[in-house]
Order: structure tokens, then sequence, then C-alpha cells
């Protein structure tokens, strides 16, 4: 049973975080996966610290806010530089595919940008949400090597607004 004084002052608390710093979860991902929005705070950063299993998965809302591509590439590459250095290997980026009618723009120039960072050696690899499936040899060899992805909700079903990212 949970205490329901604790519950309040948490959902206070939480309340109290500057909108770019709440957490967003989707609902379908497993536990294995801790998404980032907005930057960690002292407080975050000292329990992820503290905690004795260390997530390896995260994900990034690219089209949080509806960005510029211009917008979405610098926050994607500065974010990749952070979850890098706490130890994170796999990013699930969200980045949709423009089914809003207009848009679409990042869909279609993220390929391009992350080739620019495999190139330069900031990622190890990168699959598109189209081949990330049991079909693709690179993803079957990416879930093998990560056997979590199995639980993303987005394998085998080719999603076109996602990206799987290794670090």
């Amino acid at each position: 049973m949970f205490d329901k004084d604790a519950l309040n002052k948490l959902n206070s608390l939480k309340d109290k975080l500057p909108k770019e710093q709440k957490v967003k979860k989707s609902p379908a991902l497993s536990n294995d996966f801790v998404p980032l929005v907005g930057s960690l705070t002292d407080k975050e950063e000292f329990s992820a610290k503290k905690s004795k299993k260390q997530k390896l998965f995260t994900e990034i809302f690219l089209k949080e806010g509806n960005p510029t591509p211009e917008e979405a590439f610098k926050c994607l590459r500065s974010e990749l530089v952070r979850m890098r250095q706490r130890g994170i290997k796999i990013v699930r980026v969200i980045h949709g595919y423009g089914s809003s009618g207009r848009g679409g723009e990042i869909k279609r120039q993220m390929a391009f940008e992350l080739e620019l960072l495999l190139n330069d050696g900031r990622i190890e690899s990168f699959i598109s949400g189209e081949k990330f499936n049991c079909l693709n040899t690179d993803a079957v060899d990416l879930v093998n090597r990560f056997i979590e992805l199995k639980k993303d909700p987005d394998y085998r079903f080719e999603n076109p607004g996602i990206t799987i990212v290794v670090l």
C-alpha cells in the first residue's frame, strides 16, 4: 500500500520542476529504458550515481516542441555527448515521421545527420525504425548484443518515427 502523504509530496515536488526538466516516458516502454528530456537535476544525478544497476538505454524526444531540423539536430548532438558520458549505450530517438501533414523534415534528414556522427566516430551505429525488425540482420545482431531491446515496443513493427542509435 502506498503512503498517500509521501505520494502527494512527491507529486508536488515533480510539479515544481521546470517544464523542460520533466521526464516523459512512453507507457509502452519497459523499465530498462530511462527517457531524458532536458537536463537532470543534481538530486537525480546523485541518485543515478548511487543506483546499483546502471541503465544502458534511454530515449530522446526530438519532436518535442516542434523544433526546426537545425534545432533538433543540435539537441541530438549535445544529448548524445551527455548520454555517452553517463555510460548509456542505446538511445531510442523519437523524431516522428511527418504524419501531421507538415514536417517530416527531421525524419528525412536523420540518416544524413547520423552518418556524419558515425563518420566522426561519435556513434557506433544506428538503425532506422523501418529496419528495426527481426528480418534485418543488423537489427538482429543488435538485439542479440543488447537482449533488452527485444522489449522495445517498436521491435518488429517498423516504426518510421524512431531511430535506434548505438553509442
